[in-house]
């Protein structure tokens, strides 16, 4: 059995467009089985996240991607 992480982390940076990440983002971490919350708002994000270990960091990668979500500081 895989082991389970849970994360948790925000930051508050100006968003344009909360929803076009929704769109973005909900597909991926359905498709890797991720469970938990993202609370996206034009001041920012907060995320709580659970899942397996390689697929919670595979889409934190992804985030890392978007300067504005680069290098946050996970609690895990």
């Amino acid at each position: 059995m895989s082991q389970i992480l849970n994360i948790a982390t925000y930051r508050f940076v100006a968003i344009d467009d909360p929803a076009a990440l929704k769109a973005a983002w909900l597909p991926r971490a359905r498709t890797l089985g991720l469970k938990g919350t993202i609370l996206l708002a034009h001041e920012g994000i907060n995320l709580f996240l659970a899942g397996a270990e390689t697929a919670v960091r595979s889409f934190m990668a992804a985030l890392d991607d978007d300067p504005r979500f680069a290098g946050l500081d996970l609690k895990e």
